[in-house]
């Protein structure tokens, strides 16, 4: 992966045995991956390499230490994904960002890290889809790589259900919006892939038990409207919000009628000086004759009183305007308003869940790029 160092400034004169220590030089200034299974040391492993892989002064070709960084990544997911259980209510092993050591049994990982692997998986899907739209995706690499994409895409949706099924045990009661039958088309060239392709299927369909009408935040918003009202029933959180709700949408409610009864008194005063004014004007005589030069000529008070009419109209014109219209953006209804509710305020997990469910299709129908966002999610 190393450009020939040409000596002596003629290529019959390479030394090979030359270029080859240096090769073996440069690749050995590349950091190593850390050892333990820390998420957070791994992250920034992945970082520094990334950041290396940019910097003009590296001494290891760039494509090779973006193709490094991807099989990195890959792998350290593929790791991670091996450790979900495959049976239900399992015996939890909590993985901290400190926590050293290899595990053997099921993970829980936690929220510091989902969210580290959350802005991981997004720069991996766009150095992976940099890689196989430049000049080194060609050929059946292009396939390759386009599947380990959705092959980390999916194994970081099943680490994010496992993380929101350990917080909210319902999600066990439905089944998740991915079909495992949908990766049958991934073509994988080693057997860490594609035992990883086995076990997230075996994990997919043990959380699809609950068959397609139980799918969440998939087309059947029934089975999400049911999930999303049960978990807003138990939430003492989203409880609270929707009597905030409420009680702001009573206040905006008093606030418009106050308004509505002021214009209503405004209206009625409007109206009897408009009738005033009338009475006034027809009181008023509207011309005089003038002997000089025998002509009619309309008087000055006539003239006054029907400005003050003209003033009077338009004053009632400006008080039969409506106040601003009332704002309810939430159903009136406990039962849809705590949905709507559920939807602005869904706990990160879920969120995550619903977001992922999404991406992981996106990154299979290719219709976008990804974009790697610039603030982590909250």
């Amino acid at each position: 992966h190393i450009k020939p160092v040409v000596l002596g400034g003629q290529r019959e004169n390479t030394d090979m045995s030359a270029i080859e220590r240096l090769q073996l030089a440069n690749i050995g200034l590349i950091e190593e991956p850390p050892a333990d299974d820390s998420i957070t040391h791994f992250v920034q492993w992945a970082d520094r390499l990334l950041k290396a892989g940019e910097s003009t002064c590296t001494p290891c070709d760039p494509a090779y230490l973006t193709r490094r960084w991807l099989c990195a990544v890959e792998t350290f997911v593929y790791g991670l994904v091996a450790k979900l259980p495959l049976i239900r209510h399992p015996m939890p092993i909590v993985v901290s960002s400190s926590q050293s050591g290899n595990l053997f049994g099921p993970i829980v990982i936690s929220d510091a890290d989902v969210g580290s692997l959350h802005d991981l998986v997004l720069r991996y899907v766009a150095q992976s889809s940099s890689f196989r739209e430049g000049q080194h995706g060609t050929g059946c690499r292009v396939t390759s790589v386009k599947s380990r994409e959705i092959l980390v895409s999916w194994c970081y949706f099943c680490l994010v259900h496992h993380n929101a099924l350990h917080q909210f045990p319902l999600l066990g009661n439905y089944s998740v919006g991915l079909r495992y039958a949908d990766m049958q088309h991934l073509v994988l060239d080693d057997m860490t892939a594609i035992d990883t392709v086995r076990h997230i299927a075996a994990y997919l369909r043990l959380h699809s038990a609950a068959g397609p009408n139980k799918a969440l935040f998939s087309t059947n918003w029934a089975a999400t409207g049911q999930f999303a009202d049960q978990v807003a029933k138990h939430s003492a959180y989203l409880q609270s919000v929707w009597q905030q709700e409420k009680t702001e949408a009573q206040r905006r409610r008093q606030h418009h009628w106050e308004l509505v009864c002021k214009k209503q008194r405004e209206c009625a005063e409007a109206r009897a000086n408009v009738q005033a004014r009338e009475q006034e004007l027809l009181n008023t005589p509207e011309t005089y004759w003038d002997q000089y030069s025998r002509n009619y000529y309309i008087t000055s008070e006539w003239d006054l009183a029907n400005r003050l009419l003209t003033q009077a109209r338009q004053q009632l014109e400006n008080a039969q305007r409506p106040p601003p219209a009332l704002y309810l953006p939430l159903p009136s209804d406990d039962a849809g308003g705590l949905r709507a509710v559920f939807f602005m305020h869904m706990p990160v997990p879920l969120r995550r869940l619903l977001e992922w469910t999404w991406r992981s299709y996106q990154v299979i129908c290719d219709v976008t790029k990804v974009q790697v966002p610039s603030q982590p999610l909250k």
